[in-house]
């Protein structure tokens, strides 16, 4: 059968091996530019596979919870614990928080500011104390000024890309803990 085939073509061509050589290279030009072509779509694809991996497997770090810490013989504030968690599949590296905290428009002093580098597990979650001066304290259990926290958390994903979350939070006086005025994970 397949010599049949072979005949039909061979009765049609010109007799001319020259002119089955040119036929012959631009077949095979074709069938390279068709290979280069699968190759970039093929590379793309993988970029972009890669990208959803990354993407699926990231950690993602949320602010938990804010708690105001009174001295119990005082009743003075004295801590601010702040609850990180990575509810992403990937150990956020390099984590460093950044906290801002504002009593009516006055930035608040902390004593100790998270220095070090932190390593968050996926499903796990580690709490931070910041401790409060004396004055600002007391200045807003008297006054009942506006409190509000302003966290941004920068950490590195699987990928070493910096990834980032921001959180904003309003102290509540009458419910007695931080309202969430919008958080923003990238």
């Amino acid at each position: 059968m397949y010599h049949k085939i072979i005949n039909i073509f061979y009765n049609f061509s010109p007799g001319n091996s020259e002119t089955w050589t040119i036929i012959i290279s631009i077949a095979t030009a074709f069938a390279a530019i068709f290979t280069i072509l699968m190759w970039i779509v093929n590379y793309s694809l993988f970029k972009q596979n890669r990208k959803l991996f990354i993407i699926a497997n990231r950690p993602w770090i949320v602010i938990s919870e804010i708690l105001l810490i009174n001295d119990k013989n005082t009743e003075q504030l004295t801590d601010i614990f702040i609850d990180f968690y990575n509810s992403g599949k990937y150990i956020a590296r390099e984590v460093i928080p950044k906290i801002s905290i504002l009593i009516g428009n006055r930035e608040l002093l902390i004593k100790d500011i998270i220095k070090e580098s932190l390593v968050i597990f996926p499903n796990a979650s580690i709490g931070k104390y910041s401790q409060l001066s004396e004055v600002d304290s007391t200045e807003i259990l008297i006054k009942n000024l506006p409190l509000e926290i302003s966290i941004t958390i920068n950490y590195k994903s699987i990928d070493d890309t910096q990834r980032y979350t921001k959180g904003n939070y309003k102290y509540d006086y009458t419910l007695k803990r931080f309202i969430n005025l919008g958080e923003t994970a990238i």
